[in-house]
């Protein structure tokens, strides 16, 4: 796949540069709550409210980690909490993170954009820096946007014309890369090039 005729990259991150498994999430919490159900608690058509709101940066960690032990009947510590909630997030490839530095290198320019909650960000941070890097992991980028800390989340249009407004991207010269269906639509409804990274897909394979 020849995405070289693209200068300009945004990337999520869940599913793409960071591997996932969000049932491993559904799996820790369920020890201590055998009632939650799979679906409601990560997935994506019956997800309660709760998440979107965390994931927006509406309520703070303390918030979130209190609804859901009250909600599910928890009384987990803080540091047993964000175990488990952490449990989705899998390895943070290295090579992936050369690609990103090499297509920066280039002249590229690369973005990050994703759907992440503070203790997620906090817990990448961390892998970012437990691979040997001394900067910080949005450094890696020429801007990170995070729906926590930006109010705006994906597939709504406004948080793609955010990225596109304040770095003035052209539609024609920019491509955004996402796991998620939905969010690869919501970047097409505005006329953004989208490549969708489906299961057995990995962006080292993409020529950029």
């Amino acid at each position: 796949m020849d995405l070289s005729q693209f200068k300009n990259i945004i990337f999520d991150l869940g599913g793409v540069i960071l591997n996932l498994d969000y049932h491993k999430t559904f799996e820790a919490f369920k020890i201590f709550a055998p009632q939650i159900d799979d679906e409601t608690f990560v997935g994506k058509s019956r997800q309660h409210s709760i998440f979107s709101d965390y994931e927006i940066g509406k309520i703070s960690s303390q918030d979130f980690r209190a609804s859901l032990n009250s909600f599910y009947k928890m009384n987990l510590t803080d540091d047993i909490f964000d175990s488990c909630w952490n449990a989705m997030l899998l390895d943070l490839p290295r090579h992936r993170i050369e690609l990103i530095q090499n297509l920066k290198a280039s002249g590229k320019k690369v973005f990050l954009l994703s759907n992440i909650n503070e203790i997620h960000e906090r817990e990448v941070g961390l892998r970012f820096k437990s691979l040997g890097f001394n900067y910080h992991f949005k450094e890696l980028f020429h801007k990170a946007y995070y729906s926590h800390e930006i109010g705006l989340r994906k597939p709504n249009k406004e948080v793609f014309e955010l990225v596109l407004a304040e770095n003035q991207l052209k539609l024609a010269e920019t491509i955004f890369i996402d796991d998620s269906l939905q969010h690869i639509i919501g970047a097409q409804n505005i006329g953004l090039h989208a490549l969708h990274i489906e299961s057995n897909m990995k962006i080292e394979n993409i020529v950029f």
